[in-house]
């Protein structure tokens, strides 16, 4: 039986994660954009970002006592229609993620912790919202590892006045970016899955997207191999909108059947690429 390599989960998905990862880094359009929140999680305070990241830009207006109605407006509009094609396709410290687990070992892993998914909702709820609005300080952006990659390590290493200000806080900061970053060679994604405050927040609109995956029970055979290659252990047949789905494509990608696709307004499927081997 000839190879189906699907172009479209496959070469495109990293061109577009490269493509976006550079549009996010173009320090000359700050100007106009710099107040925008993205859809992802790329920190403000990186020298080169192009936009504002919306998780600190929800805590910077909570802390000073102004309703986020715009940021969430606007990305939810973003969410409404993309769903966690964002995270999937969009996000750099997500791309960032997927390029170290190529890195070639001995073994991987596959999400072991049952339930520590639901994490990611207490950091969105304790550490975004209620924490901001209780002591006035931005919890999450003091220990993202996003913002220590992009902006943290950035920052000291051209701005030699703030060398003297490296403290406790800084050196656990970078202590977890290291943590994270050998985790993220043997197991896809983890971040992604447990810790991800936005991940958390853009979930809730799988189910409603306008882009999803759609399931043609006919030509389904039941043979759990999208549940093998998800990063996140999704069932795809049976729960395809699962609210960790990241519509990375890999299950569209190995469906043996082409059982599954990426729709638009669930009834429309997205062209499908393929090049027979």
């Amino acid at each position: 039986m000839k190879k189906i390599k699907n172009l479209f989960t496959n070469r495109l998905r990293v061109l577009t994660q490269t493509i976006f990862t550079i549009f996010f880094n173009l320090p000359f359009l700050s100007n106009i954009l710099k107040r925008v929140p993205m859809p992802v999680l790329h920190c403000y305070s990186c020298p080169l970002a192009t936009g504002a990241c919306p998780v600190g830009t929800i805590q910077h207006l909570i802390v000073v006592r102004d309703i986020p109605f715009y940021t969430f407006g606007f990305i939810s509009l973003i969410y409404i229609f993309l769903g966690k094609l964002s995270c999937g396709f969009m996000c750099p410290f997500g791309f960032f993620q997927d390029l170290l687990f190529k890195i070639k070992t001995k073994f991987k892993i596959k999400p072991k912790i049952p339930y520590l998914f639901w994490a990611k909702y207490g950091f969105l709820i304790i550490l975004v919202i209620i924490g901001p609005l209780i002591t006035s300080e931005t919890l999450f952006c003091k220990i993202c590892p996003a913002g220590t990659l992009t902006a943290g390590i950035p920052q000291v290493i051209i701005n030699p006045s703030l060398r003297s200000l490296i403290g406790p806080l800084y050196i656990s900061k970078i202590l977890v970016l290291i943590f994270l970053t050998i985790w993220f060679i043997f197991e896809e994604r983890p971040f992604c899955h447990y810790f991800c405050p936005l991940g958390g927040y853009i979930g809730i609109f799988n189910k409603i997207s306008y882009i999803t995956i759609k399931v043609d029970l006919k030509k389904c055979i039941e043979c759990y191999k999208c549940e093998k290659v998800c990063p996140f252990n999704i069932i795809t047949f049976k729960d395809p909108n699962n609210i960790n789905c990241i519509r990375c494509g890999k299950c569209i990608e190995v469906c043996p059947t082409d059982a599954l696709s990426l729709n638009i307004l669930k009834n429309y499927p997205l062209p499908n690429i393929k090049e027979k081997n």
